[in-house]
């Protein structure tokens, strides 16, 4: 039997058949058949047989089984947010202190690289509109070098994430070493899924741009009667590539988690989540977008504090500038480490909502459960 640390969802991945009774006395057991290999089922028990076996309600009464932060089976409207709370709450260790750490980090190497340069502008004779070339490259360069460092630190933070989220699911609370194990094996292949995904949203933006100069340019010829015509047609140009970007998030949102619970490579992930999302775009943008929302409310709430001290601490003279510094990196590491892991934990229950949804993947995680017991 292996112990919860080593646990991993390697073994629910791939079909594997109707799924067996669950142990005697397990929450799950009601002592009725229809799990072990009836013919007609297919590949997968009846929905009315996952149901009473996951949780809903089936022929034979029913039954609730929550090991870890959601209950398993096929997830309400609501209990993605709860779930993603929970899931923070569950293992804090790693969903909120893996978060701040990674984000005191990056703000700390973001005052080394800005640091001195900034201390040098604020110097500089007020009266003065000259900007010296050395600070301004300084802060050019330091955020080229900030920018990629922090992509990069975030994505590898997301896949660990995804990780812990997986294993909260079922009750276990993983270290951050044990997370690291599981998760290392996909971190560059999780990089080059985001790249690939950003390319795709800059395609989409860029297509939308060169429509407007086409545009543009068609306008031009035709004199300045065609502003309006122009107007509008721009207008439809963005809000068509708003859309299409959006529509793509949604399609390929869940792609991460696929990535890292399936162990698989970037191209498959990809498809992957298109198929999954399959008939359920409109509730997985219902949940994006309420999750957006309360993560910028979190994020607005908490910026205005954040200003306040730190343009107060600078009010106080350029003596102060680290301290504001300092403070500032502290709080704005604080809200990170709340808005990443809630970003993080939503895109895994759609994941794992929607395999539940189409495969079964309650009844399976349920054995999996039964066998670590």
């Amino acid at each position: 039997m292996s112990g919860p640390d080593q646990w991993s969802w390697d073994g629910v991945n791939q079909p594997r058949g109707v799924p067996e009774a669950p142990p005697p006395g397990h929450p799950t057991d009601t002592g009725q058949p229809g799990y072990g290999g009836q013919p007609g089922y297919g590949g997968h028990p009846s929905y009315a047989e996952q149901q009473q076996f996951a949780g809903g309600p089936g022929p034979y009464g029913t039954v609730s089984y929550r090991p870890g932060v959601i209950p398993l089976r096929p997830l309400g409207f609501g209990e993605f947010f709860d779930g993603s709370f929970r899931a923070i709450q569950h293992n804090p260790r790693v969903m909120f202190g893996l978060s701040l750490l990674v984000a005191v980090a990056l703000g700390l190497l973001e005052a080394l690289l800005f640091g001195s340069a900034l201390g040098d502008l604020m110097a500089l004779d007020p009266d003065s509109t000259a900007i010296p070339a050395g600070p301004l490259g300084a802060i050019m360069g330091g955020s080229v070098v900030a920018g990629i460092v922090s992509l990069l630190a975030t994505i590898v933070l997301n896949g660990l994430l995804v990780t812990s989220v997986s294993q909260s699911i079922l009750g276990r609370r993983v270290s951050v070493g044990t997370v690291w194990q599981q998760s290392k094996g996909q971190l560059w292949r999780l990089i080059g899924l985001s790249f690939l995904i950003g390319t795709i949203q800059v395609a989409v933006i860029t297509g939308a741009v060169l429509l407007l100069v086409a545009l543009g340019a068609g306008a031009a010829a035709l004199g300045s009667d065609s502003f309006w015509v122009l107007l509008v047609a721009g207008f439809l140009a963005l809000l068509g590539a708003g859309i299409l970007s959006g529509f793509f998030y949604v399609k390929l949102a869940i792609a991460s988690p696929v990535l890292m619970m399936e162990r698989t490579g970037v191209l498959a992930a990809l498809g992957r989540s298109w198929s999954l999302t399959a008939g359920y775009f409109w509730r997985n943008l219902g949940v994006i977008v309420v999750a957006v929302i309360v993560t910028g409310a979190i994020s607005g709430v908490a910026s205005l504090p954040i200003s306040l001290i730190t343009s107060g601490l600078i009010s106080l003279g350029t003596e102060f500038l680290w301290i504001a510094g300092a403070a500032s990196v502290l709080l704005a590491a604080l809200l990170s480490a709340l808005v990443t892991p809630f970003l993080a934990a939503i895109t895994s229950l759609l994941y794992v909502d929607i395999r539940m949804r189409k495969e079964g993947l309650d009844v399976e995680l349920i054995r999996a459960v039964g066998d670590s017991l």
